[in-house]
């Protein structure tokens, strides 16, 4: 688990009160988003090394017909009670095929008893991996819009950091506004306008010569998130501990830039 450290050199702020009161908010609200984001980034982690024990071939079919059996056995049951209830149940698939709906009924029980034994939930392990990505760049953003927001009103502590922070993070408010607003992004727009989407060359996400491929709504790879930003292009941001230890080093030179009197004092607590 990593635990990343914060210190003042001192309690309170040495300056005109009004300022103090304003600024010592604001860097409430900041070491709040920065441990956010650290909380976010052990969890997004914990779960990434949880991927379950990759099966043998071999294994992996024995598995495979290890379920057939045991879904064949619960379907053989179900159609000698259905012909005891007066037959069994046929539905119509693609193409005008007959299923028997107890297939299906078999196939849900196979997925509960394997839900039971707390087997089969990969799809759960994979949403959590989702959240903790979100959580990371949803708190880096509000870090950085509350950073924007000192800077702009106190250039002189916060002005430089700042630009250091934004140069380090070009994608973060375009990617964070894409996943946010989803209701635009799956249906390929921006405020109401069809987004026109750039060749990409990420990962595996290829464009064949130059022609603009499919719009991606969200993309987990490895350490970073990305997704097509407003303008068609692909963002990405790094979700890691070496990116966190930057966004550490950029608070703490902006907590050195500023006065202060009394005990100096740690973060976390």
């Amino acid at each position: 688990m990593y635990v990343l450290e914060l210190e003042y050199p001192g309690t309170w702020l040495d300056m005109a009160d009004e300022d103090a009161d304003i600024i010592q908010t604001y860097l409430c609200v900041l070491e709040a988003s920065f441990y956010e984001a650290n909380a976010a980034l052990n969890r997004f982690e914990d779960m990434r090394n949880e991927r379950p024990v990759a099966l043998s071939e071999e294994e992996f079919l024995e598995q495979f017909r290890a379920k057939r059996r045991a879904r064949m056995e619960i379907e053989r049951q179900l159609d000698l009670e259905s012909e005891a209830d007066g037959g069994v149940q046929f539905l119509e698939g693609p193409g005008g095929t007959l299923v028997s709906a107890n297939s299906l009924k078999a196939q849900k029980i196979i997925k509960q008893q394997e839900w039971a034994a707390g087997d089969g939930l990969e799809v759960f392990r994979r949403q959590h991996i989702s959240i903790s990505a979100k959580s990371y760049l949803f708190a880096l953003d509000n870090f950085y819009k509350v950073f924007e927001e000192l800077a702009r009103r106190f250039p002189t502590p916060f002005g430089q950091p700042f630009q250091d922070l934004k140069k380090a993070f070009p994608d973060l408010i375009a990617v964070r506004n894409s996943l946010h607003h989803v209701e635009d992004r799956a249906i390929g727009q921006s405020r109401g306008k069809d987004i026109k989407l750039a060749p990409l060359n990420e990962h595996w996400f290829k464009s064949v010569d130059g022609a603009a491929t499919a719009l991606i709504g969200l993309a987990l790879t490895d350490d970073e998130v990305g997704c097509t930003k407003a303008d068609g292009e692909y963002g990405k941001v790094k979700i890691n501990i070496a990116t966190l230890q930057f966004v550490q080093s950029i608070f703490q030179q902006a907590i050195n830039n500023l006065q202060w009197t009394g005990f100096p004092t740690h973060s976390p607590n």
